[in-house]
């Protein structure tokens, strides 16, 4: 069982992607110490303050392709 203030669950089964397991998890007055956290393409300040580091356009442009690639990948399977 998650520990007081966390929520976490899974996003259930991906249509044509199912080697894939994607949940979520959210934090209500938890900390976390920051070498722990997952700060590849964001960061959190001393402070708390929230950043984005890199181009956003960069970002979206890989979600997207991500995307695009289950796309292609279902219409093969269902050959």
């Amino acid at each position: 069982m998650p520990m007081k203030g966390v929520k976490c669950g899974d996003m259930g089964p991906k249509f044509g992607y199912n080697s894939k397991n994607n949940g979520w998890a959210s934090f209500d007055n938890v900390r976390i110490p920051r070498n722990q956290m997952l700060m590849k393409y964001t960061s959190v300040d001393r402070e708390g303050n929230f950043s984005i580091e890199g181009d956003t356009r960069v970002l979206y442009s890989v979600m997207m392709d991500i995307r695009l690639q289950l796309i292609l990948f279902s219409a093969f399977t269902m050959l």
